[in-house]
């Protein structure tokens, strides 16, 4: 197969798998729940998430997702970046996207 071939038939497996992660992530969102006044992020879960991003840890998008309702209402654009960087498995930009989150305390 030459190498136009090749690239054309990876960007349509890109195209398929991110239709799937997308689905997957529609069917098992979680609703934020009602925010607790003064809840502190999980430091142990925020720690263990920006081990797994610093590692390409698939994991880290089921982390991210046990979290997701907490970091929604801490910061909700750096949690939306997080979320849209592991949809297209960008871990660096996931990882700076957590690591922004944390700074803002």
């Amino acid at each position: 197969a030459s190498m136009t071939e090749l690239e054309t038939a990876a960007l349509a497996l890109r195209r398929e798998l991110d239709a799937v992660v997308a689905a997957i992530a529609a069917a098992t969102r979680v609703e934020a729940a009602p925010a607790e006044p003064g809840a502190a992020l999980p430091a142990d879960a925020l720690d263990r998430l920006e081990a797994l991003l610093a590692a390409s840890d698939y994991g880290a998008v089921e982390c991210q997702r046990r979290l997701a309702p907490a970091l929604q209402r801490h910061a909700p654009a750096e949690a939306a970046r997080l979320d849209a960087c592991l949809r297209s498995f960008d871990y660096e930009g996931a990882l700076a996207a957590l690591r922004v989150l944390r700074a803002r305390g």
